[in-house]
């Protein structure tokens, strides 16, 4: 079995590394779950624009295709980059 990412999956990895790092930095996210929202629209239509939605979407559905639930490699890498706020933290 074969575990590499496609190109497809690096693509969307090496997208969402450089957007965490660049525009999602550990202070932006604390606020944001510690807001009384507990999240920002801003970034969820963000997240949109840059297709990170529409990836397990069939084509036909405005999707790009994906043929693999790419939804644990998204959480994945934002959660490698905010290891300090988990959903424990929405808890108190």
């Amino acid at each position: 079995m074969n575990f590499d990412f496609t190109e497809e999956q690096t693509m969307i990895k090496d997208s969402v590394s450089r957007f965490v790092r660049d525009e999602y930095d550990f202070d932006t996210r604390r606020k944001i779950v510690e807001s009384d929202e507990g999240i920002s629209r801003e970034f969820w239509s963000m997240f949109a624009e840059l297709g990170w939605l529409s990836v397990p979407f069939a084509e036909e559905y405005g999707g790009v295709g994906g043929t693999v639930d790419p939804r644990p490699l998204l959480w994945c890498l934002v959660a490698c980059w905010r290891p300090q706020i988990t959903l424990l933290s929405r808890l108190r």
